[in-house]
């Protein structure tokens, strides 16, 4: 199953939430790819136990046939297939003239493509993957992430991270990167690097600041964990507090290898740019939080008799 990383609850839940599409119970089964169905089930059940009421409608036509009575400020559209989304793009699109309180959101299943659109292009849908749902919906809920952005990076633990992030060519990394050192008043140190050479040298700059490392799929690719695992451990880096990588497409296997190899989190592209930012979050206390445990588990050993 394909993890969602999501809270207990939210400080500010939605006023009225909407979900537009299929029924995980019911419809999932039929509607939906496999891979999906337990994910899909999984963040219908976050939804109910973190807001005070779900509002359920077939799709957006549904919705606009049948307007709900109370007013809803977040509305989740879950079209099930290319076509399906294709079919009511517009009518997604002019979702804020028909109801201006309201905040639309498309979660892509495996089945809707994911090519990129920009605010200010026609019919143009905000949208996010179903991997990646688990590090959007929590700050998108709460409206932290209207127009994706958030929280000014000054109030979260990253500030104090340094970045590295590894792809095969400089200007994918710095495209990455831009965007999130803009969002910092403080800048937090981001680095773009190309070669296993740069990884081994990071680890004798000794800044003291823990290190998150983002691997784009240009240079590990979901036939080169093992070997990334394999290369990372040949040189150690104490620095290192955790990993996030960054793919195309990632499916169940690519996902599972990817944690059993030391991958802390996971980002499927394209992406908006708060999604990053809370994986990165996201790796740097799972990582250290999985040191610490080593480190007890490690104790208990040298302390048996």
């Amino acid at each position: 199953m394909i993890p969602l990383e999501l809270p207990d609850s939210l400080q500010s839940p939605p006023a009225g939430l909407l979900w537009a599409g299929p029924m995980p119970k019911t419809d999932a089964a039929t509607t939906f790819p496999e891979a999906n169905q337990v994910p899909l089930l999984r963040l219908h059940r976050w939804l109910l136990s973190v807001c005070d009421g779900v509002v359920h409608r077939k799709g957006l036509v549904d919705w606009m046939e049948r307007p709900t009575k109370a007013p809803i400020s977040h509305a989740l559209w879950l079209p099930s297939s290319e076509s399906a989304f294709q079919k009511e793009r517009r009518l997604a699109a002019e979702i804020p003239t028909h109801t201006p309180a309201s905040k639309l959101l498309a979660v892509r299943s495996d089945r809707v493509s994911a090519r990129p659109q920009l605010p200010g292009q026609p019919d143009f849908v905000p949208s996010v993957s179903l991997v990646n749902a688990g590090w959007y919906l929590p700050d998108w809920l709460q409206d932290h992430a209207c127009d994706d952005q958030i929280i000014a990076l000054s109030q979260m633990p990253m500030t104090t991270t340094r970045v590295e992030l590894y792809a095969s060519d400089v200007e994918i990394g710095e495209a990455c990167l831009a965007s999130l050192s803009t969002m910092s008043p403080h800048r937090p140190s981001h680095t773009a690097l190309t070669t296993w050479d740069d990884y081994a040298l990071g680890g004798r700059r000794r800044s003291g600041e823990p290190v998150v490392c983002v691997w784009d799929d240009s240079m590990v690719s979901p036939f080169d964990l093992r070997l990334w695992q394999e290369r990372r451990r040949s040189r150690p880096r104490p620095d290192v507090v955790g990993h996030v990588w960054l793919t195309h497409r990632c499916n169940q296997s690519q996902w599972d290898e990817a944690a059993e190899a030391g991958v802390d989190a996971v980002v499927e592209k394209p992406f908006p740019q708060t999604v990053l930012r809370t994986a990165i979050v996201h790796a740097r206390v799972h990582g250290e939080q999985c040191d610490r445990k080593l480190r007890r588990g490690e104790a208990s050993i040298t302390q048996q008799p």
